[in-house]
């Protein structure tokens, strides 16, 4: 947010519009991370970097495009929240994958 703050200040369009499409990437890359340090630690299945990775990368990519019209004032809390949406759908996934049928 401290990025975009000074972004705009400057009026550079070019740098607002690079760091309008780096925030997601940046955003997922730290849920993955923090995917990746609790697998390592409740010893699970380690899961590559980048089959974690799409699921925030898309949620943090829907809540940027979410509030692009209202600036990037609230794009932390958007990313935020769909971010962990996509982590949350994620791991229902998962768990519904690897459940047991029934008889």
């Amino acid at each position: 947010m401290a990025a975009f703050l000074l972004v705009s200040k400057s009026g550079s369009q070019i740098a607002e519009g690079i760091l309008w499409l780096l925030a997601p990437v940046v955003t997922a890359s730290g849920f993955t991370t923090g995917i990746r340090i609790i697998e390592h630690f409740n010893e699970a299945t380690e899961t590559g970097f980048f089959h974690i990775f799409v699921w925030p990368l898309i949620g943090c990519a829907l809540g940027a495009t979410a509030v692009y019209w209202y600036g990037p004032m609230l794009i932390v809390f958007s990313m935020l929240a769909a971010g962990a949406a996509s982590i949350v759908l994620r791991e229902v996934v998962l768990i519904s994958r690897n459940r047991p049928r029934g008889n």
